[in-house]
């Protein structure tokens, strides 16, 4: 993955998903996302920074509406209606990769203070469950979950009890 990594695709702008949209150009790179209208007197221009934005969300491929990407951020959302999926799935990769790169940078301040045995055991939990290590990535390097969210779900807790007891009697 190159810093110079970037997209750029016709796109509609889109303050609701009920609004027509400000059609024109969004181009997205590792840090920020910049969108300039067709129309050179709209005011829908956006430069954003992408450590502004906590999530995103997209339309299913195969539903009934339109290749949306929601970013969101702490006052609202960004909403862009794509041509395609194709166009869609190009950027929703780009922002995932790009929201995973200013997440990790963050989340050590954000994040619970856990002892060190706490993450001696997630780390080596992680290093010896391939599936487990695959599902973090999915979801945590993503920006879908937190490190917090993902640590407390039911199954991961679970594992990671049974995990604790055995290290110890070992």
């Amino acid at each position: 993955m190159s810093a110079t990594q970037q997209a750029v695709k016709r796109a509609k702008y889109k303050t609701t998903v009920k609004d027509p949209g400000t059609p024109g150009v969004i181009k997205l790179t590792l840090e920020k996302l910049i969108f300039k209208p067709n129309d050179p007197t709209s005011k829908n221009k956006l430069e954003v920074d992408f450590r502004l934005i906590k999530s995103h969300k997209h339309t299913k491929e195969g539903s009934n509406k339109p290749p949306w990407l929601n970013l969101v951020h702490s006052q609202g959302s960004y909403i862009f209606e794509f041509e395609s999926f194709p166009d869609l799935h190009i950027c929703r990769e780009l922002v995932g990769i790009a929201l995973s790169k200013h997440v990790e940078t963050t989340k050590v301040v954000s994040d619970e203070q856990l002892s060190s045995s706490e993450m001696t055991l997630r780390i080596k939990l992680l290093q010896e469950n391939s599936k487990l290590q695959k599902l973090h990535k999915e979801l945590v390097a993503s920006g879908k979950l937190t490190e917090s969210e993902f640590w407390a779900t039911k199954k991961v807790k679970v594992v990671l009890s049974i995990y604790s007891m055995f290290a110890k009697s070992i």
